[in-house]
This record gives C-alpha cells, structure tokens and sequence, in this order.
C-alpha cells in the first residue's frame, strides 16, 4: 500500500505488484509498459541499480527515464561512463530513453556513445566524469542535442509512442 510493493517476484525478489496508484511526477510510463509494448523481454542482468532488458529478436536493452521539463521544454538524461561501459560489456544494442507520459526513443548504443564524447559532463571531485547530459526535444521528431553549438542527432526512426498503456 502507499506506493510500496506488496508482491515481489520469486526468482530475482523485484517488486511485480504495486496496489495503489503512483503519485504523477512525470514518470508514469513503467518499464513494463514499454517492454509488453516491444513484445516482452526478461531482466538478463541487474547489479545495483543498473539492468537491461533481452527482448524476443535479441536485441538488449538499458532503460533510462525522464520527466519533462517544461521551463527548458526537454528531457534530461544522464548517464554514467560506467553504465556506458557496462552496457557495452554485457552487450547492450540499444538505451532505450522514456521521455515521460510521450512515449520512447530507443537509441543504437553507438550513438549514445558518439553523442557522449561530445556533450557536456558532470565532474567529480577528483575530476572524473560522473555523468555525460543528454536532451531530448519532445515527440514526435525527437533529436538528441546539447547545445546549439554541438552537433545534433535526430531520433525520429527510433521515437515510439505506447500504444497500449496501462496507466490509470
């Protein structure tokens, strides 16, 4: 109750059910929506808080989320060298981005990689990358950018909008 999981599920303890309805904070597309909406998959791996997805045709799956800011009128993603690197050693094809209530973009990893030797970083204190920003404009011709003086990547083949939603 309360937004907490009551169910959980018996090979890897994830939480399956949740009772009462999600407060909206402009996250309310659920992971499973989007994976039921691909077909299905299952968790292949989770370490900490990172996992992805393996679909039916192969394809592998990181999940990465954002609400929309409307003051900027975009979607901001960060994301790790260690969770690219990650990725990249589990053999992850794709980062799949929920951009919110919109819908999704699902991303060639190499092009995420491409994008982040490009954009703007969040330094550590013992100046390290703690994360590489990512933008997104909003559906349904989506790009990636960061600024107007950096390259931008236009995801309109990848942009997906749920078409079965289970939101209440």
């Amino acid at each position: 109750m309360n937004g907490v999981a009551e169910n959980y599920s018996p090979d890897s303890n994830l939480p399956v059910i949740i009772t009462d309805k999600l407060e909206k904070q402009g996250l309310t597309l659920a992971e499973f929506e989007v994976i039921e909406e691909l077909g299905g998959g299952e968790v292949e791996i989770i370490e900490g808080r990172y996992k992805f997805y393996k679909l039916p045709d192969g394809d592998k799956l990181h999940i990465k989320r954002s609400k929309f800011y409307p003051r900027h009128e975009y979607y901001w993603y960060g994301i790790s060298p260690r969770s690219l690197e990650r990725s990249k050693d589990c053999g992850v094809t794709h980062i799949l981005f929920i951009m919110g209530e919109e819908g999704f973009v699902i991303v060639p990893i190499s092009i995420v990689e491409e994008f982040s030797k490009e954009t703007r970083t969040s330094i550590k204190e013992d100046g390290t990358i703690r994360h590489y920003h990512l933008l997104f404009s909003t559906g349904p011709e989506p790009e990636l950018y960061f600024s107007q003086e950096l390259p931008k990547y236009s995801l309109v083949g990848y942009f997906h909008v749920l078409k079965n939603s289970y939101n209440i």
